[in-house]
């Protein structure tokens, strides 16, 4: 049904009828359904409503509400004592002070109402605090039979907030691959940013910790420029950067830092300023900041947040272009270092033993050209052969050697040896072999000559009696004979020749470094007694002589002779090596706890380490205490019933700690000692039984480590071993061979596995494709054990062979292997696919959207410039969308638009591109048209397609379409030029009526730009006090005298001169600038009218327009109070003038809106009467106290006889509903004698005075 208008007195005294009427239908409709099954399904009902997060409302056939839960209140503001005695109509007066737009709202209400059957849901209702609503609505069928409507609303704010933000994360991270610059990529973001929250100053600061200077590589400001390097000082800017932390800087804000010397004032003052940190880790290395010049536009903490979550992406997008050009630079170094090298450097491929490339050292050692090297083989030169060179680069390619030693044939023929350092790397898109070549040719001679010339001294080193070495500065010994091999322990001289001397065989390193730094001057050192290391560890005392030798190279070596002196020193060490044992026991015991007790448990020593342990001093227990005072009670309690169970009798006392050591000497185990403090600390104990020589216990040693903190580690462990089992993350730990030896449930779960023993022994590689186990073994592993973590995305293989994206992360455990987790990522990578295609699509048509269709037309326009060709844009917009949309609903105005799209694309060639920009609004890319009339035939074939009619949901829609058309080169060279000029021939196909094509005309665009400049002077006309009031006498004819005065708006523009009102008023309108200067202009009004009240005009009233955008304002009421509060006006004085058009904007409000005024005490006037929509029904509910007749109509009145019948039922009209009436546009006198003949009230227009300015007035009306 249609919702009603009636007034509040006539709500309240119809509602009882009306349900009770309502109550009488449900029970006639429902006689077959008991009373108590009818309790019972509202209870549960009620349940279910109050249960589930949506607003629910139920009503019947007749509007009567049935049920709602407090969820509806909620969203609705409802107060509950309201909700229990509303109807529908009530309910509904809240929702619209909340909807932003409430005729779409209210049609649609009637719309399910007229059409009971039908079922909504998904419908979107924006609110005027910002939230979003999803409505939905279902038809209550009961018996077959419609008795009611359910509605649902849902709070789907934060969810459309997500997306958007979703959306721009996806963009940024794009722009970090996509933008060619740094530069470019500042500025990308700051669109990005500009379309969560209002960015028009921002700018990106980056510091140099290392300088300490802070730069602005991106600055965007309406009146600060670019500052230049400087230190951070103490701005706001540097104030985020010290502490690390956002900050919203609003003026009490900014206020509270300067006053407690936090920052200072720089640049010019804004209202609210927000910045957030740019960080990798802890470290902030920069800043993001934006700020506000205007009141009208604040910063809250939802900005702040959606800032904060939106510079963590930003930060990660800068570091990952800026890695990029340090990527790109590092090529181009390595590039300039492989040429200008010295050192001969190969490109090799792995697979085939190309060479690939060489640089000009090769060619010089190699005497080829680099076109004769690229054409060759390695083994071409490598005189071993294909077979065991393929071999060694199969191992040089996997990284299991990087080091070879091969025999190279030069193009003379000479051969010589070489030493190879090779290894992979990434050249392009393949893996090559970087390989440096060393000529060692002379230094194989030379190690040959060495070696003859030991040859001739092994004889000598093999049979003498002595131990004999060489060994070099550093330690390493080159040789050796028997004799030292035998008595340090080896087995053979090739087993000692793999030991150094300063860390193997010197029981003391330092002892050879000092020893050197002693003799090395002199060149040789005598009968030295040193102490050194057998194979096994024991130590021996030797008695060394040396002197130093050089090699025919100059290399310096120690030669030394040696005798073994050990049984010698034993003997002389003996009482020195008992004393260093007995030494050794007094400094572990200051470690551990030593106490001693009698065979009754006396305590009889007690050493340092267990007076640091137990924290008692040792003449505080030492014959005073019995060691069982020290113990836990309890815990000797429980081990006392153990013993006592185990050996058939009681066990007590000081007994059940010494029991097993006094049967089997010696007994270990953990116990509890208590401190003096009373702290109890693990210790695990050692008791000793001490026997006299006939076998008799005289007492024990107890011998205590404390292991309290080894406990504490291995709950700890036992802990973190439950947390990793019970990981909804998959984790593994894979050994040195990368086989798993631990894997949770979560990861043999997510490889398709039902047991975790079923992966343990596997390789890491199994559960991967061959392309990313080659990854893994060639690249990941080692740069994890060279960095210690990596972390990235694979694809996995599950058990039945299904692969699947992942995230995962290996970090190395030291050398016990490394520990692997490991997460499904499927969903998330389908999410990314889908945010890619939004970016770039439409949602609605799946056509491409702005940003592609741009994209599209910069590489045609590339294309064009290259080829010589022609380009067309066709601007395309429905004529009369908004009736069918905002009539008949957003879903048929959704279809229209599909529909639209699939027509417009028949109608273009595939390589065209047809694209929605928004809402009506279709772009089309012609690219390579021969001529510039080859666009005009296309545009045409359109706009006969669209005139065919549309079937929509059963019914039949005609459309039409205006177009504009713009041609490269003639109008453009640039995307945006073309599509700007495209859209201004566009609105001149408009202005012509419609349903056809228009090409770009200079002239019209020329009109447009007129338009823009007076759009860019009206927005700074009250700044530049470009604006005046006139005011025009109104001349009340019963009485002749002037009895008020209309006031009227000029603008005098500094350039183009005085614009009629007819001309800037409508622009304002658009531009959304009327609200301001409506304020102003009824203030000053007021003001003025005020100060002649004061100078004796005391009934003279004053009548203001408000324009259309003004009535519709929320706070109007409360600033026009404000008014004539300030102003001192009485408020009998003002008369508010509307027109009919403004009015019906939206009747509802205006109603609210006009009675609230009323309440004031001023008057309300309704202006132009007979031009607008001349509803009368809206004219009985308005609260008007005068007509205003329009001068269209009294122009004529003294000339045509149907102009002056309207014009007298007009008065009569109004007199009748007890309104006054004002002829505007009186010129003649004829005018006036009809006019008062006829019983007009009042009169103004040039017959009087036309409008002046105040001090002309004022003269006037004296």
């Amino acid at each position: 049904m249609t919702i009603p208008s009636i007034s509040p007195d006539e709500g309240r005294v119809s509602r009882l009828q009306r349900a009770k009427r309502a109550l009488a239908r449900m029970l006639r409709e429902s006689r077959s359904v008991s009373r108590d099954s009818l309790r019972t399904t509202i209870a549960i009902l009620k349940a279910q409503q109050e249960a589930t997060i949506d607003g629910i409302l139920v009503v019947d056939s007749s509007g009567n509400v049935l049920s709602y839960n407090r969820r509806f209140l909620e969203i609705w503001q409802i107060p509950e004592d309201v909700a229990a005695t509303a109807d529908d109509n009530e309910l509904l007066g809240y929702a619209t002070d909340a909807v932003r737009n409430w005729d779409a709202f209210i049609e649609l209400v009637n719309h399910l109402y007229e059409h009971p059957d039908e079922v909504r849901s998904d419908d979107t209702v924006p609110l005027r605090d910002g939230r979003t609503l999803s409505r939905a609505s279902v038809p209550i069928i009961v018996d077959g039979k419609i008795i009611g409507r359910s509605w649902y609303f849902r709070d789907v704010t934060e969810t459309l907030q997500s997306r958007r933000l979703e959306a721009a994360l996806f963009r940024i991270s794009q722009l970090s691959r996509e933008a060619s610059t740094l530069d470019a990529l500042y500025a990308s973001i700051h669109e990005v940013v500009g379309e969560l929250m209002n960015a028009t100053n921002f700018y990106v600061a980056e510091y140099d910790r290392q300088r300490n200077i802070l730069t602005f590589p991106y600055f965007v400001d309406e009146y600060d420029p670019a500052p230049n390097f400087a230190n951070p000082g103490r701005g706001l800017t540097a104030y985020v950067l010290r502490t690390g932390q956002a900050l919203l800087a609003t003026p009490e804000v900014f206020d509270r830092l300067v006053a407690e010397g936090e920052i200072e004032s720089v640049g010019a003052p804004s209202v609210d300023w927000l910045g957030a940190p740019l960080k990798t880790g802890d470290e902030t290395w920069g800043v993001i900041g934006t700020q506000t010049y205007h009141e009208s536009t604040r910063y809250t903490d939802k900005e702040k947040n959606v800032f904060v979550f939106v510079a963590q992406h930003i930060a990660s997008a800068i570091e990952h272009k800026r890695k990029e050009d340090a990527l790109r630079e590092n090529e181009r170094r390595y590039r300039q270092m492989f040429e200008s090298n010295r050192a001969v450097k190969l490109l090799i491929d792995p697979d085939s033993g190309a060479i690939i490339d060489a640089n000009m050292a090769a060619c010089d050692f190699y005497g080829y050209t680099r076109d004769e090297l690229r054409a060759m083989r390695i083994w071409d030169i490598n005189v071993r052969g294909e077979d065991e060179v393929r071999n060694e680069m199969t191992r040089a390619a996997a990284r299991e050697r990087a080091y070879f030693q091969f025999r190279h044939m030069r193009a003379n023929g000479e051969i010589r040896d070489v030493e190879v350092h090779s290894g992979p790397v990434d050249f392009g898109p393949r893996r090559v072999l970087y390989s440096i070549v060393h000529d060692i040719t002379e230094r194989k001679r030379a190690e040959k000559a060495l070696q003859q010339s030991e040859e001739k001294y092994r004889v000598i080193f093999d049979y003498a009696p002595v131990g004999i070495y060489q060994s070099t500065r550093e330690g390493r010994i080159v040789t050796a004979n028997a004799a030292m091999a035998r008595m340090l322990g080896y087995d053979t001289v090739e087993e000692l020749l793999a030991k150094n001397l300063e860390t193997d065989v010197y029981a003391d390193a330092k002892q050879r470094d000092e020893l050197i730094r002693r003799f090395e001057p002199f060149g040789y050192a005598n009968n030295l007694e040193l102490q050194w290391r057998r194979k096994n560890g024991i130590p021996i005392w030797v008695q060394l002589n040396a002197h130093a030798i050089h090699s025919p190279s100059g290399a310096l070596y120690f030669e030394g002779f040696v005798y073994d002196v050990t049984e010698r020193k034993a003997a002389a060490e003996s009482v020195a090596a008992a004393n260093t044992q007995r030494k050794a026991v007094l400094d572990s015991a200051t470690r551990v706890s030593i106490i001693a007790t009698d065979a009754e448990g006396m305590i009889t020593v007690f050493n340092s380490g267990a007076e640091r342990m137990l924290g008692y001093s040792a003449e505080e227990v030492t014959t005073q205490r019995s060691l069982l005072e020290l113990h836990d009670p309890n815990e000797v309690a429980h081990y006392a019933e153990v013993l006592s169970i185990e050996f058939h009798r009681p066990i007590e006392g000081f007994d059940v700690l010494v029991l097993r050591a006094a049967l089997e000497d010696v007994e270990e185990r953990e116990w509890t000692y208590i401190r003096k403090n009373g702290e109890a600390i693990t210790v695990v104990v050692s008791v000793t039984a001490l026997r006299a020589e006939d076998g008799s216990v005289t007492g024990f040693l107890h011998v205590a480590t404390d292991v309290t903190a080894r406990k504490h580690a291995e709950e700890l462990l036992r802990k973190q071993s439950a947390a990793m089992t019970a990981s909804m993350d998959g984790i593994g730990i894979l050994d040195d061979r990368l086989e798993f030896t631990y894997v949770n449930d979560s990861f043999a779960k997510l490889f398709g596995y039902q047991r975790p023993s079923e992966i343990l022994g596997r390789s890491l590689c199994d559960l991967y494709e061959p392309h990313e186990q080659v990854r893994f073994i060639t690249s990941i592993v080692p740069l994890v054990h060279q960095r210690g973590r990596w972390r990235g995305e694979a694809t996995g293989l599950r058990r039945d062979g299904a692969p699947f994206p992942q995230e995962i992360s290996l970090t190395a455990l030291g050398s016990d292997g490394i520990v692997c987790i490991v997460r499904d990522i499927t969903e998330r990578t389908y999410a990314e696919e889908q945010i890619k295609h939004l970016a770039y699509h439409d949602a609605l048509t799946n056509l491409p959207n702005r940003l592609l269709f741009k994209d599209r037309l910069t590489v045609a326009l590339s294309h064009a410039n290259r080829e010589g060709s022609r380009l067309a844009v066709l601007f395309l917009d429905l004529d009369r969308f908004k009736v069918i949309n905002d009539s008949l609903g957003h879903n048929i105005g959704d279809q229209l638009l599909q529909a639209v799209a699939v027509r417009v694309q028949t109608c273009v060639r595939e390589s065209d591109t047809v694209a929605r920009l928004g809402g009506d609004e279709f772009t089309i890319l012609l690219p390579n048209l021969h001529r510039s009339d080859d666009a005009a035939p296309i545009a045409q074939k359109i706009i006969e397609a669209i005139r065919y009619p549309f079937h929509i949901e059963g019914r039949e829609f005609f459309s039409t379409t205006s177009i504009g058309i713009s041609l490269f080169p003639e109008d453009g060279t640039d995307a945006e030029t073309l599509i700007k000029n495209a859209d201004t021939a566009m609105y001149q196909a408009k202005e012509l009526g419609r349903d056809n094509y228009q090409l770009f005309n200079a002239h019209v665009n020329a009109k447009a730009l007129q338009r823009i400049a007076l759009e860019h002077g009206l927005r700074k006309a009250l700044m530049n006090d470009e604006m005046a009031v006139h005011y025009q006498p109104i001349f009340d004819l019963r009485s002749g005298r002037i009895t008020g005065m209309e006031a009227l708006l000029r603008w005098t523009h500094p350039v183009l001169g005085s614009i009629p009102p007819a001309t800037f008023i409508p622009l304002a309108e658009a531009t959304g600038v009327m609200i301001p200067i409506g304020s102003w202009a009824l203030a000053e009004a007021c003001r003025q009218a005020k100060e002649w009240h004061d100078a004796g005009f005391q009934s003279l009233s004053l009548a203001v327009n408000l324009s259309v955008t003004q009535l519709q304002q929320t706070d109007l009421v409360d600033f026009v109070a404000g008014v004539l509060r300030n102003t001192g006006l009485p408020a009998r004085l003002l008369e508010l003038e509307i027109t009919e058009s403004s009015a019906m904007h939206s009747p509802e409000t205006s109603v609210r809106t006009l009675y609230d005024l009323k309440k004031l005490g001023l008057r309300i006037s309704l202006d132009d009467f007979g031009t607008g929509h001349s509803s009368l029904s809206y004219l009985k509910r308005f609260p008007i106290d005068t007509l205003k007749i329009d001068q269209s109509f009294v122009h004529d009145i003294t000339s045509d006889p149907d102009t002056a019948a309207i014009v007298t039922a007009i008065i009569a009209m109004a007199h009748s509903l007890r309104l006054k009436v004002v002829a505007e546009g009186v010129e003649f006198t004829e005018q006036a004698n009809f006019l008062r003949k006829h019983g007009c009230d009042q009169m103004q227009g040039f017959l009087i005075k036309p409008p002046v300015a105040a001090a002309d007035f004022l003269a006037l009306v004296s």
